[in-house]
């Protein structure tokens, strides 16, 4: 699995900076209906550093590969992890500000599939949070009807893309609009088309990618899983890919620290989450879209084996 744009700048920012930018031209997500969407603290960092979402009155769900911070500064696959007892769960507009916090019982890691951990995890709560209403969790069939109208994505972090390797925070929890365009093949190659149309987008419109990856590991992360992974992006102004027109306020992503936040989408009246953020497509914040882990077959059995 490919997490480079995601989990190694995540442990090398807990590391050195504690920085951890999320949501892209994100906008406030003040509204009570999100009010289950939280963020974690991990360790002595002081910034938040991925976002998770509460489904139960002692359950949380974010990425698997957010359970896997370190504190030193040794590479992905190394160093000493930390225990669940020394993340928090913090709930509220503004991460600094908490209206609850609490301490992490223990990491349920996601399920195997083909010898691989699914980038979801659940986590327990040290004591239940009674008196937030939480969200529920769906599983669209992602047909054609499920890809239509707009998906809700809620992280905590910067509004803009971060340059020069500066990670401007807010600590504030904010909203993106995104589309599912995809849930199997290659994400990208079912936007272009072809490995040439694709590159010459990332020429036009994202050539720092090309300078921090090359094409073919771009085009290897955006590869998915039918029912385990799903690709969302802001389709606004490039709904053709042959004719981009840049939205006033530009593109909407995700970016590091958005790790675990979940996609949502409004069924009548009833918010749901469908999905929760794994991976971008490069190592660096081009809105070039998410994959989001989906609550497939293996995930709701295990969640059935939880109670949740």
């Amino acid at each position: 699995m490919h997490f480079l744009k995601y989990v190694i700048p995540t442990l090398i920012s807990l590391a050195f900076t504690s920085s951890a930018p999320a949501v892209i031209n994100g906008q406030a997500a003040n509204e009570q209906r999100f009010e289950a969407v939280g963020a974690l603290k991990i360790g002595s960092n002081v910034d938040v550093s991925c976002t998770a979402t509460l489904i139960a009155a002692n359950w949380i769900v974010t990425a698997d590969h957010c359970t896997y911070a370190s504190e030193s500064n040794e590479e992905e696959g190394n160093g000493d992890y930390l225990p669940p007892e020394q993340y928090e769960f913090r709930l509220g507009n503004d991460f600094k500000k908490p209206t609850h916090t609490v301490r992490l019982k223990r990491w349920v890691h996601g399920p195997q599939m083909n010898g691989t951990t699914l980038d979801i995890a659940f986590g327990e709560l040290a004591g239940p949070i009674n008196d937030v209403r939480p969200l529920s969790v769906a599983s669209p069939r992602w047909i054609s009807g499920d890809f239509a109208g707009f998906y809700i994505h809620i992280g905590y972090g910067v509004i803009e893309a971060f340059s020069n390797k500066k990670f401007p925070l807010t600590n504030k929890r904010q909203m993106a609009y995104l589309t599912v365009t995809a849930a199997d093949g290659n994400a990208l190659l079912n936007l272009f088309g072809t490995k040439e149309n694709l590159e010459s987008y990332i020429a036009s419109y994202h050539p720092q990618s090309l300078e921090a990856d090359n094409i073919d590991s771009i085009l290897q992360a955006a590869e998915l899983i039918p029912q385990r992974y799903v690709h969302a992006w802001d389709a606004r102004g490039r709904t053709n890919t042959t004719k981009i027109e840049i939205p006033p306020d530009g593109w909407q992503d995700t970016c590091f620290g958005d790790s675990g936040g979940p996609l949502l989408r409004e069924y009548g009246s009833t918010l749901s989450i469908v999905g929760v953020v794994s991976h971008g497509m490069d190592r660096i914040c081009s809105s070039m879209g998410t994959s989001f882990t989906v609550f497939g077959p293996e995930v709701q059995d295990l969640m059935r084996q939880l109670g949740i």
